[in-house]
């Protein structure tokens, strides 16, 4: 979506406020799925959960993003294509921090890609790229997943 709305001519500012708008719907979403899926009960501690778990993820996202940014700047690894996979393992990091805290894991990691995303890191182009790929492996693996739940023999039921 988002590289359609760049090729569309659409301001910088909108779609980056686009993007922060759309990754930080997910958290309370997921938080909203998991709580209706396991039945909890609801009453008074639940918003003061929910502002925990977005407030812990956001701390531990801005955290793990600055000090990754600045770990890498000053790691000297043996080989450029080390680069993106510190990147994503300081990701990987922060996501399992937040879930350790009962916070938003969700929120951290996207948080701490924010952060490491806008940072001047060593080889940042070749993390882009290494990240974009990601992204377009994610996806096919999504609508593969997809077209595996899906039974062609009902569609006409």
């Amino acid at each position: 979506v988002f590289s359609v709305l760049r090729s569309a001519g659409i301001g910088k500012r909108l779609v980056g406020a686009l993007e922060i708008e759309s990754g930080i719907n997910d958290a309370p979403a997921y938080i909203a799925v998991v709580v209706l899926a396991e039945g909890t009960t609801v009453d008074w501690s639940l918003p003061l959960l929910v502002v925990y778990e977005l407030a812990a993820g956001l701390v531990i996202g801005l955290a793990f993003g600055w000090i990754g940014a600045q770990a890498l700047r000053r790691a000297a690894l043996p080989a450029t294509g080390l680069y993106p996979l510190a990147t994503m393992a300081v990701c990987v990091v922060a996501y399992s921090s937040g879930q350790l805290a009962h916070a938003s894991g969700l929120l951290a990691t996207y948080v701490a890609a924010l952060v490491l995303g806008n940072s001047k890191l060593p080889h940042r182009s070749d993390t882009l790229s290494f990240a974009e790929g990601l992204g377009w492996l994610a996806q096919i693996g999504l609508f593969v997943l997809l077209g595996l739940f899906a039974s062609p023999g009902r569609i006409f039921e």
